[in-house]
């Protein structure tokens, strides 16, 4: 089964770039010089370039925080971590580091940590449906599934348009073999977005669980008509597809 997909999750606040002031002209020209790199997808080069401003002033929050979400960019989030900490001792007090933390340690698989850092986040900015989103999905990946399913139904309630919270809250559901709910939750994000290959994918698991073979097969079907390479959804319809006939013969 499919468990909650963090990378589509991201669909999370867009990294931003924040601006320093009171540098001098070279600081400031090498900065604006990142910034540009950065947002020209040269993220590289916009490593590179505020590595320069750090050497010349470690003290500036900007160029710490900067060069971690150019890292984060580039995949390498152990070393945006250790940025957002450089930063965080500059100033601990900006909302979006704890929420970009988090995203890095979560896409680096380290979940308490994670969990910590949207906490941090939501207390500073409540209610925020991305970061209690994200937390969820900590919280499902490290074992802790009741609160994650706390998380993505106060999610639902802030956006019941959050196709991504219904998806994660049936991914949490189904760890809890709470299969009925599970399919709802599924079904739901499916009819908010029908092309929703993950989420057919995990209701058709759901409905074989219930043994509604039947409902299994049609989801399966549906998931191989839409992507042929898809695998494991071939192995799970030529299963269903036994347990159907089975089914019948019983009957």
């Amino acid at each position: 089964m499919k468990s909650g997909n963090v990378i589509r999750v991201l669909a999370l606040a867009a990294v931003f770039l924040v601006s320093a002031t009171g540098l001098s002209a070279e600081l400031a020209d090498l900065l604006d010089e990142a910034a540009a790199a950065y947002e020209a997808g040269e993220y590289e080069r916009a490593v590179n370039l505020y590595s320069e401003v750090i050497e010349e002033d470690d003290s500036l929050f900007e160029a710490w925080y900067n060069r971690a979400v150019a890292y984060m960019e580039l995949g390498d989030y152990d070393a945006a971590v250790e940025d957002f900490e450089s930063a965080e001792q500059i100033d601990d007090d900006v909302d979006e580091l704890y929420f970009q933390r988090g995203t890095a340690q979560l896409r680096s698989e380290r979940y308490e940590a994670a969990v910590a850092d949207f906490d941090r986040f939501l207390d500073l900015s409540p209610g925020d449906i991305q970061a209690l989103n994200n937390r969820g999905v900590a919280r499902l990946r490290s074992g802790d599934i009741s609160a994650a399913v706390d998380d993505f139904t106060e999610t639902i309630e802030r956006d019941e348009g959050f196709i991504q919270a219904w998806y994660n809250r049936g991914n949490a559901r189904y760890e809890l073999e709470d299969f009925e709910e599970a399919e709802g939750d599924y079904t739901q994000a499916l009819s908010l977005d029908e092309g929703h290959i993950d989420a057919r994918f995990n209701r058709g698991n759901t409905r074989y669980a219930l043994s509604d073979f039947e409902g299994a097969i049609e989801d399966f079907d549906a998931v191989t008509a839409a992507d042929e390479t898809f695998t494991e959804a071939y192995y799970n319809l030529g299963l269903a597809y036994i347990r159907f006939a089975e089914q019948m013969q019983e009957d």
